[in-house]
């Protein structure tokens, strides 16, 4: 890959994309264990202010996207794979300092990039998780973590419909963005990731490794992950209560499974 948004080691970009509470960390930690990048959200806005540490790390200044950008490819690539989890106001941001900083058009210009995406089919299992972290602020605990008591908080119908909305909303956006571009990422749910990991890491696996020149693998080791599983007994009932409302309003389409449109 010769491109001046990446570091000459750099053979092969990836961009996961994804929604809160949709499994995106653990599919990046698969993919981490199996010497495929270091993916994570390098790339939250403003830069230089919510990833310091990122440019601390590569050593820029935290005005110098120019130096920062093929510092970070370099330093957080394995395999000469580099791979970024990837939200919509990351991508915009991102595209936006692509564009200012290399003068290029787009995010598929300056990176030629795999797309890959992970989407949680039981939405509603999602909101009521992200609903809890937004309240607890624990986004992500590994098992060796501690388990801090918390307390559970108060059932809010309205405050759960707006997490489902934002999820959904932001689902459309990613999909026609895909449609606009003629993208066609490699798709893979949560569900999947957790009940068949062999088949949807196959999928991944076999393109990036190609894509960098890697010989393929005959088979591929599920790592283990070290990320705890945060749902648990309250977590159903606020679900069974939820569908329950939901239905009585009458919103359509929130069922597991349900076709986004």
């Amino acid at each position: 890959m010769t491109k001046p948004c990446v570091h000459p080691s750099v053979t092969t970009v990836f961009f996961v994309t994804f929604t809160v509470r949709s499994g995106s960390n653990l599919l990046c930690d698969y993919l981490s264990q199996l010497q495929l990048g270091q993916a994570t959200e390098f790339f939250q806005p403003p830069f230089g202010q919510t990833n310091a540490w990122f440019y601390e790390q590569v050593g820029a200044a935290r005005d110098d996207f120019a130096t920062f950008l093929p510092a970070l490819t370099e330093r957080f690539s394995a395999s000469g794979i580099f791979g970024s989890k990837l939200d919509w106001a990351h991508r915009n941001a991102l595209e936006a300092a692509v564009v200012e900083h290399f003068g290029c058009r787009s995010l598929q210009e300056a990176f030629n990039p795999v797309w890959i995406r992970i989407i949680r089919e039981d939405k509603i299992a999602q909101a009521i998780s992200t609903w809890r972290a937004m309240h607890s602020k624990v986004w992500l605990r590994r098992t060796t973590d501690p388990i801090a008591a918390q307390p559970a908080p108060q059932y809010d119908y309205e405050a759960l419909r707006q997490c489902l909305l934002n999820l959904t909303g932001v689902e459309y956006v990613w999909t026609h963005y895909f449609r606009r571009q003629g993208i066609t990422p490699i798709a893979v749910t949560y569900e999947e990731l957790i009940a068949q990991p062999n088949a949807a890491l196959a999928r991944i696996v076999a393109p990036l490794r190609a894509r960098a020149g890697l010989p393929p693998l005959s088979a591929i080791a599920v790592p283990e992950s070290t990320l705890a599983v945060q749902r648990d007994a309250f977590s159903e009932k606020v679900y069974t209560r939820f569908v329950a409302d939901l239905d009585r309003a009458g919103v359509p389409g929130h069922k597991p499974g349900a076709p986004l449109e």
